[in-house]
């Protein structure tokens, strides 16, 4: 993932001004406040935004084999097939998400298949 700050624009959702990123002096993403809160430029935001969102695949997957491991022989494949309905579910969001104009633009998405987030911060923070 790429943040710029050269490429940093104040997202417009369908006339809402700065909805998508700051509403009554509230970050509304995980990226500006990781650069308010930590002091950090954009990259170094989304770097660490990337490291979140792998730490949590991570930990999901252990959940998931410790799970498995403490269930009855005879409902494990209610558990698996109830799991596998919730990763259905996460990925459905995240489609939903970054399909809709209001999170993704057409010119967000790179040719190498890299995303470039722009990102600003609400001036006098």
């Amino acid at each position: 993932m790429v943040a710029s700050e050269q490429q940093a624009h104040e997202v417009d959702v369908e006339g809402a001004g700065t909805y998508g990123n700051y509403i009554h002096g509230q970050y509304e993403s995980l990226v500006p406040l990781l650069m308010y809160h930590n002091k950090l430029d954009p990259q170094a935001a989304m770097d660490r935004a990337s490291e979140m969102v792998h730490e949590s695949y991570n930990s999901f997957n252990k959940a998931e084999q410790a799970l498995y491991e403490e269930v009855e022989p005879e409902q494990l494949e209610n558990v698996k097939a109830y799991v596998l309905a919730c990763k259905d579910l996460i990925m459905c969001n995240l489609h939903w998400s970054y399909g809709l104009k209001r999170y993704m633009e057409k010119d967000m998405l790179q040719k190498d298949g890299s995303v470039i987030f722009n990102i600003r911060l609400p001036s006098g923070r």
